[in-house]
């Protein structure tokens, strides 16, 4: 996830590039697109470095996934995408909450709040699903950056 100016800097954020620092994240794949009729999105497979040290491990998600989530009439929220340590995908929505400061969206609000994905899991993406919206394409969609280089080999 690049940052640019404006942008508010959450707990979410923070621990996401915590853990990146220390080796976790997303290695391949785990695309985010979203589903034009429906307000869902499928993540495609891919390779994530999950866990906890000293047990961290490669998981692969074998399977795309198809994520539904809920609109709110009145006030957008966020979701997050992560996967476990089991190389299961799975999306965490938040609370919807008017925006602030209003009249921005995504990242460019201090509300309403991500929500925190467990621990030992690896964070995928961050989702903006706007007030009202009924179809994925709505969906303003964070993507984790991929990490790795020639040194990860994955068997």
């Amino acid at each position: 996830m690049e940052y640019q100016p404006g942008d508010y800097f959450s707990s979410v954020h923070m621990n996401h590039l915590r853990r990146q620092s220390e080796g976790y994240g997303v290695m391949a794949g785990l695309d985010i697109s979203p589903v034009t009729a429906t307000l869902d999105v499928i993540v495609s497979t891919g390779t994530a470095i999950v866990g906890l040290f000293p047990s961290a491990s490669f998981k692969n998600a074998t399977s795309t996934t198809t994520l539904s989530m809920l609109s709110n009439d009145a006030n957008p929220r966020k979701a997050v995408v992560y996967i476990d340590e089991g190389g299961t995908v799975s999306l965490l929505e938040g609370e919807a909450s008017p925006a602030i400061p209003e009249g921005k969206i995504g990242r460019q609000t201090q509300f309403p709040f991500a929500p925190v994905i467990p621990s030992s899991s690896t964070f995928v993406a961050e989702l903006w699903i706007p007030a009202g919206s009924s179809h994925g394409i709505d969906l303003t969609i964070y993507q984790a950056e991929k990490i790795g280089g020639s040194f990860w080999t994955v068997e």
